[in-house]
């Protein structure tokens, strides 16, 4: 499939809207192996994952077409992204084969309800797809379900990287980022990474500022990929997106059937109950 930027933009749009066209679309890409070629790039805000992302972009792309969504607080107003598609380049030229979106999370999520439906469609035009979270509200079980890999962006000295630790996305994460290592207190967070289990050769340190650690993310998640029982992973992740959109389907015939009952259930809803 070989689509310019703006129909590319049209059709995220359409999925985002949840338009028929948009699902139509997704029908004819959808395989066996959708959500394995995308990452999750996830972690508290301020660790510096736009930085990381806009100085891993080129190095991927000289070797491979990449898509970068980057899921961004919504404003109230708008419904849209606060930041666009904006500062994150610093104004520096998006490589041929890269793509790079905001979304809006439309809420208080860390990402948009329609990413994996987004992942799924960029997955037919390119061969990498990262997910940037927009920094809050992730749980274990929500950042699991985004992608086949999932890299949790740390940096030294953030007050509450030990909760992180502790919370359950260090029991998702395939890759631990220790962005800003030149600062001091890196290697003192890679010690208590490993005291909490994580191997040493899944922690990477590196410093986007200075460019250093960057090829070696792109190794590991290479090597990782190679390596993990992808076709189990692969398939939990389908399945908990077809419980998704089930529920989604169903819950517009809910509110459907609210509307039309709506009168006697604001009049009393527990005597509604008290039917059943």
């Amino acid at each position: 499939m070989k689509l310019d930027r703006l129909e590319i933009s049209q059709v995220i749009s359409q999925i985002e809207a949840r338009e028929t066209a948009g699902f139509k679309r997704l029908s004819k890409v959808f395989s066996s192996q959708s959500l394995f070629r995308s990452v999750c790039f996830t972690g508290p805000g301020g660790v510096g994952k736009s930085s990381l992302l806009a100085k891993l972009l080129p190095l991927m792309a000289a070797r491979r077409s990449v898509c970068w969504l980057a899921c961004d607080p919504w404003s109230p107003k708008t419904g849209g992204s606060l930041l666009g598609d904006r500062i994150r380049l610093s104004g520096e030229d998006i490589p041929a084969n890269a793509f790079v979106r905001s979304l809006s999370t439309r809420g208080t999520q860390a990402f948009s309800q329609a990413i994996r439906d987004i992942e799924i469609f960029m997955e037919s035009l390119f061969d990498e797809v990262w997910v940037e979270t927009a920094g809050s509200g992730q749980t274990q079980v929500e950042v699991a379900q985004i992608s086949a890999l999932t890299v949790l962006v740390l940096q030294p000295e953030i007050g509450d990287e030990i909760q992180w630790m502790k919370s359950g996305l260090r029991e998702c994460a395939d890759l631990f980022v220790i962005n800003k290592s030149d600062l001091e207190g890196a290697d003192s967070m890679m010690r208590s990474l490993m005291e909490f289990g994580v191997a040493e050769e899944n922690i990477i340190l590196c410093s986007a500022r200075k460019n250093q650690g960057l090829q070696s993310i792109l190794d590991r998640l290479s090597s990782i990929r190679e390596t993990m029982e992808w076709k189990v992973k692969v398939k939990s992740l389908q399945e908990s997106l077809a419980l998704s959109l089930y529920r989604e389907i169903h819950w517009r015939e809910i509110e459907r059937r609210f509307k039309k009952e709506s009168s006697k259930w604001i009049k009393n809803p527990y005597l509604e109950l008290s039917k059943n």
